[in-house]
């Protein structure tokens, strides 16, 4: 009899004869059993079709804005832009107004992903969110 291994979310990491595949969760399966690892979320005890999302590292600055303007976030984020003083108030103006871009990893990203009191996981569903608009 075949195991399957998935994670902690139910996703079907590894299948096959073998007893264990790192941390992951075993599971016997019949000897037929070749679905597709990262393809299938184990679901109530069932195997289910799941699609991966893959969160986007940069999107345009007309989505992120929107996304921001959908959200409730924009009036915070554009007020503390703003009124950002110095040097560093001027290149965040600078980067706000005259980028294409909202690149995920830039610090000023970051910088607003802390003020509007968003985790990792919330600037993924931000930014996949904005890939949509």
């Amino acid at each position: 009899m075949k195991k399957s291994f998935h994670d902690a979310n139910g996703i079907l990491r590894a299948w096959g004869y073998m007893a264990s595949n790192g941390s992951d969760t075993a599971r016997d399966e019949p000897d037929d059993f070749n679905l597709d690892p990262g393809k299938w979320k184990l679901v109530n005890g069932a195997w289910e079709p799941h699609e991966t999302v893959i969160v986007p590292q940069s999107v345009s600055m007309r989505q992120g804005r929107e996304a921001l303007i959908r959200r409730g976030y924009f009036p915070t984020v554009n007020t503390y832009i703003t009124n950002m003083a110095g040097i560093n108030g001027d290149i965040a103006r600078n980067e706000w107004t005259m980028s294409q871009v909202i690149e995920r990893t830039r610090p000023l990203t970051l910088a607003m992903a802390q003020l509007i009191d968003l985790d990792a996981a919330g600037m993924d569903e931000l930014f996949t969110y904005a890939s949509t608009l």
